[in-house]
């Protein structure tokens, strides 16, 4: 079983966090879901992905058949479920923090840490290499897809603490930068 994805969602100008397993194997992935939103609001679901459809994926969730579909527009995610269609946010509890607390554009040390479990699938820099302000460092494949982790900021890369077939963990140490003078 793959570990936990966890998720900071909005939708319909509501907060919830997710937290995902996914089991299954072959062509049906299935999914155990857990929801935790506003007022004390909380559901596990278990969601099982069938296939894709003409507009979108057919999923059976808590046993009933449903098709959801999705697509990008003027810079925000659409989601379309049940005859309704709302904007959906999603972005991983540590990039909120980051954002937060985030040393991005400022000179000085910074580090880059896996968003998610996975396995390296590329490094695409070494110790040495000047990169910019979101250029890819690593590719990790997570839940059978690939995710290129960037540059928090311009600078050098100082050190790489993985290689390619590593399986790392959410929070594990990738990269150490030395982040330029913005100014």
């Amino acid at each position: 079983m793959v570990p936990n994805v966890k998720l900071d969602l909005r939708y319909r100008e509501q907060s919830f966090e997710a937290e995902i397993d996914r089991s299954g194997s072959g062509r049906v992935s299935e999914f155990r879901i857990r929801l935790k939103g506003p007022a004390g609001f909380s559901r596990d679901l278990t969601a099982r992905l069938l296939g894709r459809t003409a507009a979108g994926w057919l999923l059976e969730l808590d046993g009933r058949i449903r098709e959801v579909s999705s697509w990008r527009e003027g810079g925000e995610i659409l989601v379309s479920w049940l005859g309704r269609t709302a904007p959906v946010e999603a972005l991983d509890p540590r990039d909120r923090l980051r954002r937060r607390g985030s040393t991005t554009g400022q000179a000085g040390d910074s580090t880059v840490r896996a968003k998610m479990p996975g396995k390296v699938i590329r490094v695409l820099r070494q110790p040495g290499d000047r990169v910019e302000a979101g250029e890819g460092l690593v590719v990790i494949e997570a839940m059978k897809m690939q995710n290129q982790i960037g540059a928090p900021g311009a600078g050098t890369i100082q050190a790489c603490h993985v290689r390619e077939g590593t399986s790392v963990t959410t929070g594990d140490l990738l990269f150490e930068l030395k982040l330029d003078d913005p100014g």
